[in-house]
């Protein structure tokens, strides 16, 4: 079906008497859009859309009334989407719209600067939720922002680009963009309040996850040879052979002793199947850290 036109000035100034200083239409003939068309005269014509934009009838189709000031003031149709400067879509005073400035492609290669993130949103640290300042196309002020990226992430369009939460998160609270990767403590990669994100080279950020999917002992770094329970470690991206063990047990305490004693709070084998690891006797922690020297690994 064919796109129709959009309406010219005259057609607007036929139908509208528009008044800059208020920003309202209202109808000097009455329309086809049924019983609200004929209420013409009237102060307020037009509707408010979900999203808070006023939509006028036009020959049957919708425009927003902010593009439709323009065209009746200018006697063209904006060249670029209108911009609200204090923000309220209802707000169709003259004064208060313009044409967005910036076209996309000089829009999306400006950096974010911290002030423009919050400038566009809010961050509650507590919940890790990030909510609208401000209104556009597809939100409003206090609705909840971004949406799902993949992989458990979740991340924000603005400005044209897409940011992943976390990263935002860390730049929102500390002024500035991490030095290193975000990591989540507790796995789940959705939950982006404050106390939930770390810093994290890419080798601890790598410990810090679930277990492999083709793993099939619930022990991270422990796999069944046979008789025998392997136990290999992964530090700085070389990888060590901790040795085999008879039980599974033993390989666990094994593999926990040598996460504890080089990755500290980046371990993360207890928070799978084995969440209380059996390290009461040093001499498994002593193997470990010996098994790791021996093959090469720090001492």
């Amino acid at each position: 079906m064919r796109k129709k036109a959009k309406p010219t000035a005259e057609r607007v100034r036929e139908l509208f008497h528009y008044d800059p200083e208020t920003g309202i239409f209202t109808r000097r003939k009455p329309s086809n859009s049924g019983p609200r068309g004929r209420k013409y005269g009237k102060v307020g014509a037009g509707r408010v859309s979900e999203l808070g934009y006023v939509l006028l009838m036009i020959d049957g189709v919708n425009h927003i009334a902010g593009s439709v000031a323009w065209l009746y003031e200018h006697g063209e149709w904006p060249s670029a989407r209108i911009k609200y400067i204090n923000g309220n879509p209802l707000d169709n005073r003259l004064t208060n719209i313009r044409i967005q400035d910036e076209p996309r492609e000089k829009i999306k290669a400006q950096s974010l600067t911290h002030e423009r993130l919050k400038e566009l949103l809010h961050y509650e640290p507590l919940t890790g939720w990030f909510t609208w300042r401000v209104t556009s196309s597809v939100a409003k002020p206090g609705e909840r922002a971004g949406g799902g990226h993949g992989q458990g992430y979740r991340s924000i369009g603005l400005d044209y680009k897409k940011y992943l939460e976390h990263i935002l998160a860390w730049f929102y609270m500390k002024g500035e963009w991490p030095s290193d990767e975000v990591d989540h403590r507790n796995l789940n990669k959705s939950d982006n309040s404050w106390d939930n994100l770390r810093l994290a080279t890419r080798s601890q950020n790598g410990h810090n996850k679930g277990l492999n999917y083709r793993n099939k002992t619930g022990v991270s770094g422990v796999n069944k040879h046979g008789n025998k329970y392997r136990v290999k470690f992964l530090l700085d991206g070389r990888l060590f052979d901790l040795g085999s063990f008879s039980s599974l047990e033993e390989a666990a305490e094994v593999r926990f002793s040598a996460e504890r004693e080089y990755l500290g709070e980046f371990a993360s084998s207890g928070k799978k199947l084995w969440s209380t690891p059996t390290l009461t006797d040093i001499t498994h922690t002593d193997e470990g850290r010996a098994l790791l020297a021996s093959h090469g690994g720090p001492s």
